[in-house]
């Protein structure tokens, strides 16, 4: 039998915890957003996005956490312990089935907020997905 696929958008609300605390985005957050939204406060390092684990996992069940290329170096943290990074304008798959707990954190954290030659067309976040694959 083929196995099947299950997609959760973590899109929103991710809350921002660096420079300041409690801004709230949505995803897909455009970089000319947050641009014109944070003239005065500065662009947010860090994105935080709370979520619960997904019910009705089986034994077979396999969540991969995909993110989508943004315009930043960016290191991934979920639950304070497993982190990735990711090279700008770079997608990434990372398997979370054992890395889920009832409750999770994931931290987006921008490593180097170099302006890309073309900000209009750049993301902070572009898409953030939980995929459960039942083999």
């Amino acid at each position: 039998m083929p196995s099947s696929r299950h997609v959760i958008r973590l899109h929103g609300p991710w809350i921002e915890v660096e420079p300041q605390m409690g801004r709230r985005w949505r995803v897909p957050l455009a970089l000319s957003t947050v641009l014109e939204a944070a003239s005065n406060e500065g662009i947010p390092r860090v994105l935080l996005r709370r979520f619960g684990s997904p019910t009705g996992l089986s034994p077979h069940s396999k969540v991969l956490l995909v993110w989508q290329p943004a315009a930043f170096p960016i290191t991934l943290t979920l639950n304070g312990s497993s982190a990735w990074s990711i090279p700008p304008h770079t997608g990434h798959t990372a398997d979370v089935t054992t890395l889920l707990r009832t409750r999770n954190e994931l931290r987006a954290k921008a490593t180097d907020l170099a302006m890309p030659d073309h900000p209009n067309d750049a993301w902070w976040v572009r898409s953030v997905t939980l995929e459960i694959e039942e083999g």
